[in-house]
C-alpha cells in the first residue's frame, strides 16, 4: 500500500519562515583502518536485540523488514541495489559495541553502519543519569572512529521499554533531541511505537523490551526508504531558509511518498483572513481526512478514519 498526501489551501497565506539549523561537528581523533576499499553499497546494522529481531517471527525484525522494502525498491528502478547486513546481538550496549567494533565490523567492509543501541541496555533504569552521559560519550566515539576509518555512520534513536518511568522517558527523549543535533543522519524509532509515556504502543509489543511482528514493522517504516540513495548521492542535508510565503488560492501541492509512511509531522505557518481547508491527506485506499478553519475560526482535524479533533483557539485575524 501506499500513502498520499495532499495539501489544498482555499484562499489561505502559507508562510515558510524558517530558521536554518546549526548540527554539531564530531571530529575524529582514531587512526584509520587500512585495508579492501569498502563495499560502497552495503550497509550494516550494528547494535542489540531489537535490530537483531528478537519478538519477531523467525527474528525477521525492522532490520529484516527495511532490507525487503530496499529489495524492492530496487526491482521497481526507483532505488539502488543495496545489500544489508546485521551484526546486533542480544544485550549490547555502547561499551560492548566499542569492544566488538574492530572485530566485528571492520572485516563487514561495509561503507554504512547503523548504530543500533538503545538506553534500556545502558542500564539507565537501574543506574539513572549517568547512563544517559555515558551513551553520549561512548557514542561520539563510535562516530568518530567509523569516519576516520571511511564509514558513513547513521544512529537510531532511543525508543521504548515496558519497564520505563517518567525519568527514564525524559532522559530517551533528551537523548533523542542531541542525536538530531549531532551532523549524523539519525532514524526516529521512538516516533513510531511511542505510546506517550515511553511504553510500547498497545499491539506492537511481544515483551516489556522488545516489539513483536507489528512492532518491528512499524520501526521499519521509520527508516526513510530512499536515505541510502541520497547518501551514495552525496545529497546535502535540507536546510530550512527564510521566505515570504506563497499564496496558494484554490491551487494544489501534492506529495506522495514511495513508501508506506505511518509517523510522520507535517508543520505549516499560516495567515487566514477565514474558514477553508489547510490540508487534505488521503490514505492508501482513498479515505481522505482534513484540517480546515472553522466558522468559529479554530483548526479541526479529521482523520482518514473520520476521528475528530477540534482546536478551542480562534486563529483568525492573528498575525500568523
Amino acid at each position: 500500500m501506499r500513502s498520499k498526501i495532499a495539501l489544498i489551501a482555499l484562499s489561505i497565506f502559507i508562510s515558510t519562515v524558517c530558521v536554518a539549523q546549526t548540527k554539531a561537528k564530531v571530529k575524529a581523533d582514531t587512526p584509520y583502518i587500512s585495508g579492501k576499499p569498502l563495499d560502497t553499497m552495503k550497509i550494516v546494522f550494528f547494535g542489540s536485540s531489537v535490530p537483531y529481531g528478537i519478538g519477531a517471527t523467525k527474528n525477521h525484525g525492522y532490520a529484516y523488514f527495511y532490507r525487503d522494502i530496499l529489495t524492492k525498491r530496487a526491482a521497481d528502478g526507483v532505488g539502488k541495489n543495496w545489500k544489508v547486513a546485521n551484526i546486533s546481538r542480544g544485550g549490547d550496549n555502547t561499551p560492548k559495541v566499542l569492544v566488538r567494533w574492530r572485530g566485528d565490523l571492520v572485516p563487514q567492509k561495509a561503507k554504512y553502519v547503523i548504530y543500533a543501541l538503545s538506553l534500556g541496555n545502558e542500564f539507565i533504569h537501574e543506574k539513572g543519569p549517568g547512563q544517559y552521559t555515558q551513551f553520549k560519550t561512548n557514542m561520539l566515539k563510535l562516530i568518530a572512529m567509523a569516519r576516520d576509518s571511511g564509514y558513513v555512520p547513521i544512529i537510531t534513536n532511543a525508543y521504548t521499554r515496558n519497564d520505563f518511568n517518567e525519568r527514564d522517558y525524559h532522559y530517551t527523549k533528551e537523548l533523542n533531541m542531541w542525536i538530531n543535533s549531532l551532523d549524523v543522519p539519525s532514524i526516529n524509532l521512538l516516533g513510531g511505537v511511542d505510546d506517550g509515556t515511553g511504553k510500547w504502543a498497545p499491539g506492537n509489543w511481544y515483551n516489556p523490551g522488545h516489539p513483536n511482528d507489528a512492532g518491528h514493522l512499524e520501526l521499519a517504516y521509520t527508516i526513510v526508504p530512499s536515505l541510502f540513495d541520497a547518501l551514495s548521492n552525496s545529497k546535502p542535508s535540507p536546510k530550512m531558509v527564510e521566505s515570504a510565503g506563497t499564496t496558494l488560492n484554490s491551487n494544489l501541492i501534492d506529495f506522495k511518498p514511495d513508501n508506506i509512511t505511518h509517523p510522520f509531522t507535517t508543520t505549516i505557518t499560516i495567515k487566514a483572513d477565514g474558514k477553508g481547508q489547510i490540508m487534505q491527506l488521503l490514505d492508501s485506499i482513498a479515505h481522505a481526512g482534513s484540517i480546515i478553519i472553522t466558522d468559529k475560526g479554530t483548526v479541526k482535524y479529521t482523520s482518514p478514519q473520520y476521528q475528530q479533533i477540534t482546536g478551542s483557539t480562534k486563529i483568525t485575524g492573528m498575525a500568523k
